[in-house]
């Protein structure tokens, strides 16, 4: 069925009923004013004012017509059209500042989403918050989210407010497998990463406490290491055998024993881990830095904590800022401001990203 034809002639019959009923009203008016003693020249005339002319009643008319304005729209798109022909430099200028306004609006919409409206697609992503210093300057408050290992390990085995605090940080790394190597972006997380997060791996296992226990080696499993999902399906075509099959990273053999789940791209907003490796990997991850695992003063590492809903922010704010104090002034600490060393706990349910603020 051509509903354009069907359209047209529903329109004409309308337009046709309009003006019969129009030109009857009229003439009923006009036989009244003849009655009233009014010749039939007059009586017309003023008929015609009484109604306003037909023309603008008609259009009156039109408005209330619900297809009216679809029709004012194709005559204006059909006008714009020959416009835009008649001018191809306007038009080339009309299309690229869209495209260019376009492409802003979804690019600054990609990006907030990203860093704020997107939460982790872990468990109970509300419950996460960074681990900052604060440091108020003359802009206000800003965050210092840099510490060092042993002082993570401080607050780690302090906490009692807290539900499980972890440690990550992403970096460059040369990976060599399949006889090709490549610069890939590697995450060096603590032992209980992946299980406090509530990660469960697509394949295989996950990175657990067992396997951060000794410098340079991991643990009983030897240096391990989990592909993300992405990278295990754009550079290993998603094969199965990777579980258990080994990759050099910076020249160090991994045994690769899991692919982290469609979607997880780590805890840092922008820093995608191609490969996830335990802390204590970091001699050969990060070979540069030579006693980021041992310096109290050496900070490197991002710490993230999840928090116990019975417990309120603000106590569980102090207990780390007391376990941070009193490990400060146990290892030498020089008595400083007090702010200087409290520690806050951001709300992190979207990850880390030193852009939000």
């Amino acid at each position: 069925m051509d509903w354009r034809n069907l359209w047209g002639r529903r329109r004409d019959r309308m337009e046709r009923d309009l003006e019969r009923e129009l030109r009857d009203h009229v003439e009923r008016r006009t036989a009244d004013l003849v009655r009233s003693g009014l010749s039939l020249e007059e009586a017309r005339r003023q008929a015609a004012i009484q109604f306003g002319g037909m023309a603008s009643v008609q259009e009156d008319v039109r408005d209330t017509w619900a297809w009216q304005w679809l029709d004012n729209l194709a005559r204006d798109v059909r006008f714009a059209a020959r416009m835009l022909r008649q001018s191809p430099g306007f038009t080339a200028t009309v299309m690229l500042s869209l495209a260019l306004g376009i492409g802003a609006n979804t690019a600054i919409f990609s990006v907030l989403h990203a860093l704020v409206l997107r939460s982790l697609p872990v468990r109970d992503p509300r419950s996460l918050a960074m681990v900052g210093r604060p440091v108020i300057g003359a802009d206000g408050v800003s965050y210092n989210w840099s510490f060092s290992y042993p002082v993570f390990r401080d607050l780690q085995a302090g906490a009692r407010s807290l539900d499980a605090l972890m440690a990550f940080r992403t970096t460059e790394a040369r990976l060599s497998a399949d006889g090709s190597a490549e610069r890939i972006t590697a995450a060096l997380v603590s032992g209980n990463y992946f299980d406090a997060l509530g990660v469960t791996p697509a394949l295989g296992t996950a990175i657990g406490p067992e396997d951060d226990v000794k410098a340079g080696s991991g643990g009983w499993r030897g240096p391990v290491a989990v592909l993300g999902y992405g990278f295990w399906t754009r550079r290993f075509g998603a094969r199965a055998s990777m579980v258990g099959s080994r990759i050099l990273l910076n020249g160090g053999a991994f045994t690769v024993v899991g692919v982290a789940p469609p979607g997880f791209e780590g805890t840092e907003v922008g820093e995608s881990p191609d490969v996830y490796v335990p802390m204590m990997m970091q001699p050969v991850v990060i070979p540069a830095n030579t006693n980021a695992l041992t310096a109290r003063r050496n900070v490197w590492l991002r710490v993230i904590a999840r928090r116990n809903p019975a417990v309120p922010n603000a106590q569980a704010e102090a207990e780390l800022t007391a376990l941070y104090q009193l490990q400060d002034r146990r290892n030498g600490g020089q008595a400083r401001n007090p702010a200087a060393l409290r520690i806050a706990l951001v709300p992190a349910a979207a990850g880390h990203s030193p852009l939000r603020t």
